[in-house]
């Protein structure tokens, strides 16, 4: 029976019986969708461009790269060394990797680490020429690593859009990929901070 958008007040998705991968994408899809709803008020827009999350010196286009420990470790020390992060927050985001993947889907990898350790929120991004193993079978070749801090209303709504920009990537793979073909730091970045706004 097709219970429709919502059933006692809840948002509800249909699913199969036996839980198949679409249904768990239709699921992480509609989370999104809710979180994206729910802090759409928190700033004003004026606020929003003013928070730009990329920044292309933390853009990377990587040829060569075919370790995701190496990989991360390379971003989040860039991360440090820009003081957007504190020490501490590479461990973080590599014990937050061995609990559980942080694959995402459609060749995504959304690492992060404790908010404790964000200074400054950022999202460092990385584009492999090859795609590399992240987790046990998922291979991925871009990776947003995530340096958020929600407790503030700016950062919410950063988190909001980042969101909502990912839903819109999993109904049309043309928009990343649009990113990835610049293979320049800065334009990549601009290009998400729009997607982003």
């Amino acid at each position: 029976e097709d219970l429709g958008g919502r059933f006692g007040g809840k948002e509800v998705i249909k699913v199969d019986n036996f839980l198949k991968t679409y249904d768990i994408r239709n699921i992480q899809k509609k989370a999104f969708q809710i979180r994206c709803q729910k802090g759409q008020d928190l700033v004003g827009r004026r606020e929003a461009e003013c928070a730009l999350i990329f920044d292309g010196k933390f853009v990377y286009f990587f040829d060569n790269i075919l370790d995701k420990t190496k990989l991360l470790k390379k971003m989040c020390s860039h991360l440090e060394k820009g003081g957007y992060v504190s020490e501490g927050f590479t461990q973080s985001v590599l014990y937050r990797e061995k609990q559980s993947s942080t694959e995402f889907g459609w060749g995504i990898a959304l690492p992060h680490g404790d908010v404790k350790y964000v200074i400054r929120p950022i999202i460092s991004a990385a584009v492999l020429k090859h795609p590399i193993k992240w987790g046990n079978v998922d291979e991925v070749d871009t990776v947003f690593l995530l340096a958020l801090d929600s407790n503030s209303a700016v950062n919410n709504l950063q988190v909001k859009n980042f969101y909502t920009m990912l839903s819109t990537i999993t109904d049309s793979s043309d928009i990343l990929q649009k990113g990835k073909e610049m293979l320049d730091e800065q334009k990549f970045a601009d290009y998400m901070n729009e997607l982003t706004k």
